[in-house]
């Protein structure tokens, strides 16, 4: 099992975090590490290498109702 670590920019960061605080699938189990006023890292277990890992991130988080409309931006820290 890899633990990676994304950080996760965006100035509605709370649709972002209730999102995935405690997000969990048959894929990855999402934990917020840190939460700041435009930022977030997230710990984030899962069998896929780093940058699959924050690309499936994205890819869940663009199919909610925000997931259009709002800029965000993931960048894998580890």
């Amino acid at each position: 099992m890899n633990r990676h670590k994304v950080q996760v920019y965006s100035g509605q960061i709370k649709f972002l975090h209730e999102y995935f605080e405690d997000y969990r699938d048959d894929r990855v189990k999402v934990e917020v590490e840190r939460l700041d006023k435009i930022g977030m890292v997230l710990a984030v277990e899962t069998e896929m290498g780093g940058e699959e890992t924050v690309q499936y991130l994205k890819s869940l988080f663009k199919k909610t109702k925000y997931g259009t409309a709002l800029h965000y931006s993931f960048k894998l820290l580890e």
